[in-house]
Order: C-alpha cells, then sequence, then structure tokens
C-alpha cells in the first residue's frame, strides 16, 4: 500500500515539476520515484517496526491481546514520530 501510493504521488509530482515534453515529463516522473524511494521505505519501515515493538511490548506487559494494545501503539508511536520531528 505504502510503495504504490508513494510511487503515485511522487511519479505525479515529479511529471508536474519536470521541464516541457512528454519524453521530459515522464524521465522526471520515473527520476522522482527513483530518487524518493528509499526515504520514503526507511521512514515506512521505521514506523512499521516502532508499531511492531511497541505493540508486542504491551501484549507481554499486560498478557492480554486485545484492541487497546494496538490502539495504544498507534498512539506511542505517533508520540515518538512526532517528538523526533521538532
Amino acid at each position: 500500500m505504502g510503495a504504490i501510493g508513494g510511487g503515485i504521488f511522487q511519479s505525479i509530482k515529479g511529471f508536474r515539476n519536470a521541464p516541457v515534453g512528454v519524453r521530459h515529463r515522464l524521465r522526471g516522473s520515473v527520476n522522482a520515484v527513483r530518487v524518493r524511494a528509499p526515504q520514503i521505505g526507511g521512514s515506512f519501515a521505521v514506523w512499521g517496526g516502532l508499531f511492531s515493538t511497541i505493540d508486542c511490548g504491551l501484549v507481554k506487559l499486560r498478557a492480554k491481546e486485545d484492541p487497546w494494545n494496538s490502539i495504544t501503539s498507534g498512539a506511542l508511536t505517533g508520540a515518538v514520530l512526532a517528538s523526533r520531528s521538532k
């Protein structure tokens, strides 16, 4: 899902920012996806890893498998990533 959404978004962005001409725009589109893919993929991997780590930690700590673990994991992941960006 992230690869498809990120690929579509970056290809449209690269297409719009490239010089005039179909060939230039297609090349700009592919180049934008190629340049940004590792950064977007890395960010998604950090988010997923952090969420899973917190979720597994809560399951171990609470000894329960319920929706509150996922809800709390999402909130804590968002808090950690928001504090990292400032």
